[in-house]
């Protein structure tokens, strides 16, 4: 009877101790050390290649170099550019060209959610044991000036390993939180025992409707990554589009004819 009142009292003492330890940590860190680490680690990955199948079948060749450089060529020839804020989108078979603006989208994979973050109102908010490791979990508001922001992302919330320093897991939301984009890392990979990167990544978009039947629908998609290269040489003509003759150009709205 002694023992066990003793052994019921040490496991106490132990449990009391380990939360008392974790709450010191955790109050030790600011947001500001924890965006510094984000930063550093990111700016690790300076190119990339890997071939991507999203969903079932379907199948692309992803080529990227920082900054903001990104390059997919899909199976059935459509290639896709964003260099800066400025897509083009090639069509081979219709011989169209579109330039688009997508200074708002975000890609999980690179250094648009280290963006979003730099320019958001953040507060860390706790710790939670996340993909087998303590996780600090930061969320605030998207500022205005944010080029993220006027696309309808309001707010963001987000999962931080505590020693890998990568993001583990990202919540975009708008301010009535109707719409949320959810990206989560289901595998990583240690590159050439220097670099951790996701192989593969779950991203859902959720959307809360009140007074409708469904309530909450979502839309789900896993992304997979093989053949992964990391900073490996890529040159800028990497991310260039050879146009054939006669190539319709879209801007916006408007259309012009390469002769």
């Amino acid at each position: 009877m002694y023992l066990a009142k003793r052994k019921s009292i040490f496991k106490l003492v132990t449990v009391s101790s380990l939360i008392l330890f974790s709450n010191f940590c955790y109050a030790k860190i600011s947001v500001e050390e924890i965006i510094r680490n984000l930063t550093v680690t990111s700016g690790l990955i300076k190119s990339a290649k890997f071939d991507e199948k999203v969903g079932v079948s379907e199948w692309k060749a992803v080529t990227y170099k920082a900054p903001h450089m990104l390059r997919t060529d899909y199976s059935d020839g459509l290639i896709d550019i964003k260099t800066g804020d400025i897509r083009y989108t090639f069509s081979p078979s219709f011989k169209i060209l579109s330039i688009s603006d997508w200074s708002a989208s975000v890609d999980f994979l690179f250094e648009d959610v280290v963006s979003i973050l730099l320019g958001s109102n953040l507060r860390l908010v706790g710790t939670e044991n996340y993909f087998n490791t303590n996780a600090y979990i930061l969320e605030g508001d998207i500022q205005p000036e944010n080029k993220y922001y006027h696309s309808g992302k309001h707010r963001i919330k987000v999962w931080v390993d505590s020693v890998k320093w990568i993001i583990l897991k990202a919540e975009l939301a708008e301010k009535e939180g109707r719409c949320i984009q959810i990206y989560e890392v289901k595998k990583l990979i240690f590159y050439n025992d220097k670099i951790y990167f996701p192989s593969q990544v779950e991203e859902r978009t959720e959307f809360h409707v009140k007074n409708l039947d469904f309530g909450k629908n979502i839309i789900k998609k896993t992304r997979e990554f093989k053949s992964i290269q990391l900073n490996i040489e890529i040159n800028d003509e990497s991310f260039n589009i050879k146009l054939p003759k006669k190539t319709t150009v879209k801007i916006n709205s408007t259309q012009n004819q390469l002769n």
